[in-house]
């Protein structure tokens, strides 16, 4: 930032960022331009070509990046401007002695326009969550927050829970009660009335500290969390309606330097944008399951404080509503392969204080991530995703979402195929094959 550059040129072995890898997918095809949280989500979600950080560092500057060929005169992928309501240059700029590695909460959001709905004990099997949102969109209604976690092991069946525009609800349930049978579910719960709370930075997923803190004073202003879901750029929860001003007021006394904004999900965005602009990918996770855990104030921030406490980064995570008869709920997680021993070891400290069984751990998993801010506005993004995965025989473990990202998992035997029929069915495929020039790839 002290040469004052107009931009930052990063030269590597392909002539930009693609849609896809161009080892999985030939016909991936280059970008002309994306925005820094589109590059922020596909970099976390496993796409090479730029490191994490540096998309961190311009974003906070706004200042572009150009990614261009070493091998080549081809114009790249310039990377610049934002989506986001918090724009880059109202980001908060750290203080000279904080140092380059300081992280960055930009603004404390909420949205009181959400409903919740969930999909109760849904078959876990190839293509159901396909069916499901295939209806939703159907009936044209955009949907927001998506969890879905593994399924109980005696049952095979799921629960699928979703946030949409407080005025779709009507609409949504009763084309899901119409198809209850076909689809296989037991019955459909709404919410109509629900709130989310966002904490906004670059970088949160690389500051486990800062979603502990942001869990921790929700829960010391005893409201509960009912849904997590996480991005590199947001940390979303779901509480009822009634606890979101406290909600707020605890986090912004937490982050007392940053801005707080009253948001609606859907409005105001340019429909005129690309549905997705790439899909990523991530070999390198795991997850956690942890079964059981007491769904009241705090127990999630209990968990997630231990975590960073063992300097563990998360990625996604996912807590669903609790089950009516136990009040308890599953918390899933993801984190590097290379921690779960140290994870586990942490948990191991807090279990018997929790009440939690014995951590679930998967290491053979596989992440696929679709991203663009299109799915904002367009609807039936979600089904089309997951329509894709069925087709391919795919079966998907888990499901995370931020605005502009749906990440799923699956096996490692399943990922490239994944992602083949990901990016064949969002029509990205170029009629050319990409150049690969030093053999590495994103």
């Amino acid at each position: 930032m002290a040469l004052e550059a107009d931009v930052c040129e990063i030269y590597t072995d392909v002539d930009g960022v693609f849609t896809a890898d161009p080892r999985i997918v030939p016909t991936a095809r280059k970008l002309g331009q994306v925005a820094f949280e589109e590059m922020l989500e596909l970099a976390a979600s496993g796409a090479k070509v730029l490191h994490l950080r540096s998309v961190e560092f311009a974003r906070r500057h706004n200042l572009p990046i150009h990614v261009r060929s070493s091998f080549s005169t081809l114009n790249g992928t310039v990377v610049k401007g934002s989506i986001d309501a918090v724009s880059p240059q109202r980001i908060q700029q750290p203080s000279e002695d904080a140092g380059m590695e300081a992280p960055i909460v930009a603004s404390i959001a909420y949205d009181r326009s959400q409903a919740k709905i969930t999909v109760v004990d849904a078959p876990d099997e190839v293509g159901a969550a396909a069916k499901v949102f295939d209806i939703v969109a159907g009936v044209g209604i955009n949907v927001d927050m998506v969890v879905q976690d593994a399924s109980a092991a005696a049952t095979e069946r799921t629960d699928i829970t979703f946030t949409l525009p407080r005025d779709d609800v009507e609409r949504a349930v009763k084309a899901l009660e119409l198809a209850r049978h076909e689809v296989g579910f037991e019955r459909v719960i709404a919410v109509p009335r629900m709130g989310k709370v966002s904490l906004i930075g670059a970088g949160l997923r690389t500051q486990p500290k800062k979603i502990a803190d942001f869990f921790s004073a929700i829960a010391m202003a005893g409201v509960n969390i009912q849904m997590i879901s996480t991005s590199e750029v947001r940390i979303s929860v779901v509480v009822a309606d009634e606890e979101v001003d406290r909600a707020v007021q605890a986090a912004a006394e937490k982050f007392s330097d940053v801005e707080v904004e009253k948001v609606s999900y859907g409005t105001e965005v340019d429909g005129d944008v690309p549905e997705i602009v790439g899909i990523a990918h991530d070999r390198s996770e795991a997850k956690i399951t942890l079964v059981g855990v007491t769904d009241e104030p705090g127990e999630a921030a209990r968990v997630f404080d231990t975590l960073a406490e063992a300097g563990i980064n998360i990625d996604m995570i996912v807590q669903n509503v609790s089950a009516e008869e136990t009040r308890r709920t599953d918390i899933s997680f993801t984190l590097p392969r290379t921690d779960v021993k140290l994870a586990r070891a942490a948990l191991g400290e807090i279990q018997s204080e929790i009440g939690f069984a014995d951590p679930i751990t998967d290491t053979q998993i596989g992440k696929v991530s679709i991203v663009g801010e299109g799915m904002r506005t367009h609807p039936g993004i979600t089904s089309r995703f997951f329509a894709a995965l069925a087709a391919e025989g795919v079966f998907i473990r888990m499901v995370s979402t931020s605005e502009i990202r749906v990440s799923v998992l699956v096996s490692t035997d399943d990922l490239d195929r994944a992602v083949r029929a990901t990016h064949r069915a969002f029509g990205l495929d170029s009629d050319v094959e990409a150049i690969v020039y030093g053999g590495t790839g994103r």
